[in-house]
């Protein structure tokens, strides 16, 4: 792919199986020092990262990690279907063989059993078991103050700044001919707070403002909160190479899951939010003509002070509690697994 050029000098050795983290940032020095501490003490073990265009200093502390390989892509970040393009062109070039993790700068990927099975572990499991993918659900995680007040410090566990996530969450299958991955996550307090007209609209509701969102693409309506699907809550961050392909960053070519489930805990809420939503809508860069951050940008002018902490707030306390709770899930031939193994 020409728009991408290689920037960093270290060798990629390839000596066997690893996992692999493939990333695209822009502007993200607040989160990538804690983002790439918490998966390599997971097991991942090289970064593929692609830096858009950033002038924070991301791409120099990139180049400065000997474990992340760094590609420059000045290019648009929207042209590339939000940076898809770039990561399957990367898996495909140097994922196969590997299992390939995509991960956001905000996301810290959690499944049964974490904070003792490492994550080549887990991968063991998942080929010995024939997946080619992990389902995840994704948790906003937020503070107990209003965003604005949420400072985060480079460095520091994301857990600690944003450590508290909503009960009120529900698995729903999805409508039409085979769909994939079958299920929806639904609830949390994006939807809580930003788009409250679909918290009681049940599947008849939002089947009928899919075609809304339909109508409103075919007659070009573009930049409005008229029409806008709340953000899909599930992903498939983790897969074989050379399975399958990321189709956006939310769907994956058809795969065969494993019959475990896990999350990404989404760390988006920092007292930075209002300043990337302003920016977010100014570029243009993202889905749905930059319509989700136009949303966001009423609420927060509607109120700056904007808190996502309610009654059915819940303080994070591990994985078990994601099993009990019923958003991840485990299975008796995991458990046996992970009986005897712990973090590598």
């Amino acid at each position: 792919m020409s728009e991408l050029i290689r920037v960093d000098q270290t060798p990629i050795v390839e000596a066997g199986r690893e996992c692999r983290a493939f990333m695209v940032v822009r502007g993200e020095t607040l989160r990538l020092p804690y983002v790439l501490e918490y998966h390599r003490s997971l097991g991942i073990t090289r970064f593929f990262v692609v830096d858009n265009d950033s002038s924070d200093g991301s791409l120099e502390y990139l180049l400065q990690q000997p474990d992340c390989h760094v590609f420059s892509a000045p290019g648009s970040y929207a042209a590339a279907r939000c940076g898809i393009d770039w990561l399957n062109h990367l898996v495909a070039r140097y994922g196969n063989r590997h299992w390939c993790l995509n991960i956001d700068a905000d996301e810290c990927l959690v499944y049964p059993d974490c904070e003792r099975v490492s994550l080549p572990r887990l991968c063991d499991y998942l080929d010995q078991t024939g997946a080619d993918g992990l389902f995840s659900v994704m948790l906003d995680m937020y503070s107990d103050k209003p965003i604005l007040d949420t400072v985060y410090q480079p460095g520091e566990r994301f857990l600690d700044a944003c450590p508290y996530f909503d009960r009120d969450y529900h698995f729903r299958r999805r409508t039409g001919l085979r769909p994939f991955p079958p299920q929806e996550f639904i609830g949390g307090p994006r939807l809580r707070c930003f788009y409250p007209e679909f918290t009681e609209a049940g599947m008849v509701g939002w089947n009928l403002f899919r075609l809304v969102r339909s109508a409103r693409t075919k007659i070009g309506v573009t930049s409005s909160t008229w029409g806008v699907m709340p953000p899909m809550l599930v992903k498939i961050p983790l897969i074989r190479g050379g399975a399958g392909k990321w189709l956006t960053s939310h769907r994956t070519t058809r795969l065969r899951l494993a019959d475990i489930r896990g999350a990404l805990l989404h760390f988006k809420y920092f007292s930075d939010f209002h300043e990337r939503v302003i920016t977010a809508r100014a570029e243009g860069q993202h889905s749905d003509d930059g319509s989700e951050y136009t949303r966001y940008h009423a609420a927060l002018r509607r109120n700056a002070r904007l808190s996502f902490c309610y009654e059915g707030s819940v303080l994070y306390s591990g994985s078990g509690d994601l099993v009990r709770r019923g958003f991840i899930s485990s299975c008796e031939s995991y458990k046996a697994f992970a009986a005897d193994r712990v973090m590598a």
